[in-house]
């Protein structure tokens, strides 16, 4: 999934992502549910989520739309991508944008910190480039 970056594909199909592997789609169905803990669709997103805050903490960001680096990143919903960013990262991209911009300013921050200073519910990832 990550060297192909396969998550880009926004059409991208369970069957699709198991031919690739050399499965059958329901083989593929149960090794996600008991092995990650995860649907298809939260598998891919998740990847989707990371690809967006990769690509937010680059140039890109300034030349795009919340909801074009979310379409560059795979999504091809606005609404889906803010249901599947708030569920995997616990608060809206918008907010996480807002509370990361310290943090990539070197410093890591806790849910702890966070609660501190209002943000109760988001988690904030660094992620390598």
């Amino acid at each position: 999934m990550e060297n192909r970056k396969t998550y880009l594909n926004s059409r991208l199909l369970k069957s699709e992502l198991a031919e690739m592997m050399n499965i059958n789609a329901p083989e593929l169905s149960r090794l996600l549910n008991e092995r990650i803990g995860m649907s298809f669709f939260e598998y891919v997103n998740y990847y989707r989520i990371h690809e967006f805050i990769r690509l937010a903490k680059s140039p890109v960001i300034e030349q795009k739309t919340l909801l074009g680096l979310a379409q560059e990143a795979g999504f091809q919903s606005k609404s889906t991508f803010n249901k599947s960013f708030k569920q995997i990262m616990g608060c809206p991209p918008s907010e996480y944008l807002k509370i990361s911009n310290w943090s990539f300013r070197n410093f890591v921050f806790t849910k702890v910190d966070l609660a501190v200073m209002g943000y109760k519910s988001c988690w904030v990832h660094i992620f390598s480039v």
